[in-house]
């Protein structure tokens, strides 16, 4: 699996996890996000979304995996993340 990154941060209304789109917008899927390879693909991406405050806050990079399947996190913490609150409750059993 080739190793790219892509720029994610969290959403200020509500605090969720979400990717930057090769249209500058932002997702809650880590599959719609841009993936960059280089660190002036990368400083070019975070310079934008350092100016996205009233949407998003603390915007990092992040490493990812590229697989047949899609987009992967690098870590469990980020896989985590990505997945979002929805599948913590409905495994201790909430209806959401």
């Amino acid at each position: 699996m080739e190793s790219v990154f892509v720029v994610t941060a969290s959403r200020t209304s509500d605090g969720r996890a979400v990717y930057l789109r090769p249209d500058r917008r932002w997702s809650e899927t880590l599959g719609e996000a841009q993936w960059v390879a280089d660190r002036d693909a990368q400083a070019s991406a975070m310079s934008w979304a350092g100016t996205q405050q009233y949407d998003v806050c603390d915007p990092y990079v992040l490493p990812v995996f590229m697989a047949e399947s899609g987009l992967i996190a690098s870590s469990t913490r980020e896989r985590i993340r990505a997945a979002g609150p929805r599948w913590i409750a409905e495994r201790f059993g909430y209806e959401v």
